[in-house]
């Protein structure tokens, strides 16, 4: 809600009875006409500024500003002088261009308009910041691929590229990429998941370890113990599961790329 600082000096005055007297109009009666036009300005030109609507020629701009000040105010006589007393008495200041702006307006408005532009710019990063947590590490599908040496199976893993959000931190790609990995997102996540969950983030931003890297030791853990981790498991066994060939038969390696091939997830491979 919008609101004005209106000293309860105005009403006494010099420029309020100076204006009153041009006008013809009582005090009482111009203070009213003052605060229509403030409370105008403040919902249509919060900045204080006010400047006319469309093209306009320069010959016209005055006539226009006047009009609009007028209607503000609710003045029903001539806008122009209603415009001409304001200009006179200093309520209003013209511009080199023709425009106006409402004298000390941030006094007037008790820095409505600049407390208005901060919560914009809080709300401007807060949006940033929620844009950065969703977009930045979105681990693509992993392609298994197969190669045979001597007989022997072994699964070599292809990550494709992760999208990398701007300005995201270690801690916020870690999230990412394990929330992700292990259940798909964060979405509906409990609150005593998220604990978890953040527990091994920090475990694993202490030994500075690399987002790209959890998809693939993910895979490892599910290969090598056939169950998939919780991610203090994950944690737990992350040495154990540093990038290495995984050694798998020939029968385990056919089952393990036809469930790739159909999209199915290494959970049901693992559980089968």
């Amino acid at each position: 809600m919008a609101w004005l600082q209106s000293d309860s000096k105005l009403r006494n005055h010099q420029k309020v009875e100076a204006a009153a007297e041009d006008l013809g109009i009582s005090k009482i009666e111009f203070i009213g006409h003052l605060h229509l036009m403030w409370w105008w300005v403040i919902e249509y030109k919060e900045k204080g500024l006010v400047t006319p609507y469309g093209n306009i020629k320069d010959d016209e701009r005055q006539l226009a500003i006047a009009k609009l000040l007028a209607k503000g105010a609710e003045w029903e006589d001539d806008p122009l002088t209603f415009y001409n007393t304001l200009v006179k008495y200093a309520w209003i200041d013209v511009l080199d261009n023709g425009d106006v702006e409402i004298h000390d307006w941030n006094e007037l408005s008790g820095k409505y308009s600049i407390r208005k532009e901060q919560a914009k710019e809080r709300q401007r990063k807060f949006r940033a910041k929620q844009k950065a947590k969703d977009e930045f590490y979105n681990p693509k599908q992993i392609d298994m691929e197969a190669e045979v040496w001597d007989g022997k199976a072994e699964i070599v893993e292809s990550v494709s590229t992760i999208d990398r959000g701007e300005g995201a931190t270690l801690n916020q790609r870690l999230f990412s990429s394990l929330t992700r990995t292990i259940r798909g997102g964060w979405d509906d996540m409990p609150q005593n998941e998220r604990g978890r969950y953040n527990q091994a983030v920090g475990q694993l931003a202490e030994i500075n370890a690399d987002p790209e890297e959890i998809p693939v030791r993910y895979k490892h853990y599910v290969m090598k113990y056939g169950s998939t981790p919780t991610p203090q498991a994950l944690v737990n066994n992350w040495g154990d599961l540093a990038k290495q060939p995984v050694k798998l038969s020939n029968d385990e390696l056919s089952k393990l790329n036809k469930k790739a091939r159909e999209g199915g997830s290494l959970d049901s491979w693992a559980n089968e």
